[in-house]
């Protein structure tokens, strides 16, 4: 059996500054964590969107400084962090966008209930996404 990805998108990066700066200075493949927040005032099934800092290459941080620009982080605050950053979250339940996302979705809620190391992956329209491999699935 081939495995099986699921794809949903990370939203409310320009929310979490510097999120949409430091998201735009990582490769497509990186490691994400995903993290159930039951404790979200707005949305009970919220999935919050980790990165570690270290996955960030060292050739895109003369990048990311200059875009950190204005935000009031700076790079070095950034590499200091002993905790991963939080850059977004999977796509709501409840979102109005989500068509056909929404059975990845139920599925990202349940393996976000323990830590759950995903992937970085990008549309073709640039916006990013959450890949997670199931192995020993089918379509």
């Amino acid at each position: 059996m081939r495995p099986v990805t699921l794809r949903s998108p990370i939203v409310g990066a320009h929310f979490r500054p510097p999120a949409k700066q430091v998201l735009a200075s990582l490769p497509s493949g990186c490691q994400l964590v995903l993290v159930a927040e039951p404790d979200n005032p707005y949305d009970a099934g919220a999935i919050k969107v980790l990165v570690g800092l270290d996955q960030v290459p060292e050739g895109q941080y003369e990048a990311l400084e200059r875009a950190l620009d204005g935000t009031g982080t700076s790079l070095g605050e950034l590499l200091e962090r002993d905790e991963p950053l939080q850059i977004g979250y999977v796509i709501s339940a409840g979102n109005k966008k989500l068509g056909a996302w929404a059975s990845n979705v139920r599925v990202l809620a349940e393996l976000a209930k323990g830590p759950c190391r995903t992937r970085l992956g990008f549309a073709t329209d640039g916006a990013p996404l959450v890949l997670v491999s199931l192995e020993g699935a089918e379509r």
